[in-house]
C-alpha cells in the first residue's frame, strides 16, 4: 500500500471522512442561524396590498358593471424598527453563537479522534507488514528444511518421523504466511475506512484483481 505517510493519511481523512464532513456542515448551519438571528437588529419593510370591491343597491346597470364601478386598492410601506422586542434578539443570536461554539468544540474532538484512530491504523498495517516479512522468512526456511529432509530420507539418513515433522512444519509455516497476508489485507482496508476513502480503495484493490 501508498501513502502510508501518517501526515498525508490525517489530511486526507480530514477531507474524506463523513462524520467529519457532516460535523462542517453542522457549523455552517450555526453560522448561518447568527446570521438570521442578527436580521432581528435591522428595520425591517413591509409592502402590502388591498383590493376590494363594494355594491350598492342604488347603482343601475348590470352587476358586472356595478362591481368594475366600485373597485378600489390600496397599496401601503410599513417600516418596522425593533427597538423594543425584550431583548428576544439578543437571546436569539446569543444562543445561535453557543450552537456554534459547541459543533466548533465537537469538531475539534472528532479531529483529535481521527487523528488518533488514522495513527494506530497506520502502526497497525506496518505490524502486519512486518509479521508477513518473518512468516515469509520462516516459510522458506520451512521449505528449505522439507526438501533437505527429503534428500535424506532417500538415502536413507533420516526416520519417516523425522520427514512427517518437516513436512508438518512447512504445512504450518504455510498456513502462518497466508493468514498474515489476509490480517496485512485487513488492516489496510482498516486504513481506508479511517481515511474515509474505502470505497475508493475497494475499487482500486478490485481493479487490480480484474485486469481489463
Amino acid at each position: 500500500m501508498q501513502h502510508l505517510d501518517p501526515g498525508e493519511a490525517y489530511r486526507q481523512a480530514l477531507v474524506t471522512r463523513p462524520d467529519l464532513l457532516a460535523q462542517q456542515r453542522r457549523i455552517a448551519a450555526a453560522r448561518e442561524q447568527i446570521r438570521t438571528a442578527r436580521s432581528g437588529y435591522l428595520p425591517s419593510l413591509d409592502l402590502q396590498v388591498n383590493s376590494g370591491s363594494s355594491y350598492l343597491s342604488r347603482d343601475r346597470g348590470n352587476f358586472g358593471s356595478q362591481l368594475d364601478d366600485n373597485l378600489d386598492t390600496s397599496i401601503g410601506l410599513t417600516l418596522s424598527i425593533p427597538l423594543f422586542d425584550r431583548n428576544q434578539t439578543r437571546s436569539s443570536v446569543a444562543q445561535a453563537r453557543i450552537g456554534e461554539a459547541d459543533a466548533a468544540t465537537n469538531l475539534l474532538k472528532l479531529q483529535q479522534q481521527v487523528g488518533l484512530e488514522v495513527g494506530q491504523a497506520l502502526a497497525d498495517y506496518q505490524r502486519a507488514g512486518q509479521q508477513l516479512t518473518t512468516t515469509i522468512r520462516q516459510l522458506d526456511y520451512a521449505r528449505q528444511a522439507l526438501a533437505a529432509s527429503e534428500a535424506r530420507y532417500k538415502v536413507g539418513a533420516t526416520t519417516w518421523i523425522e520427514l512427517s515433522s518437516a513436512r508438518s512444519a512447512f504445512v504450518q509455516a504455510q498456513g502462518n504466511e497466508v493468514r498474515a497476508r489476509y490480517d496485512l489485507l485487513l488492516q489496510g482496508l482498516n486504513i481506508g475506512y479511517v481515511r474515509g476513502d474505502l470505497e475508493a480503495l475497494l475499487m482500486l484493490l478490485t481493479d487490480k484483481e480484474n485486469p481489463s
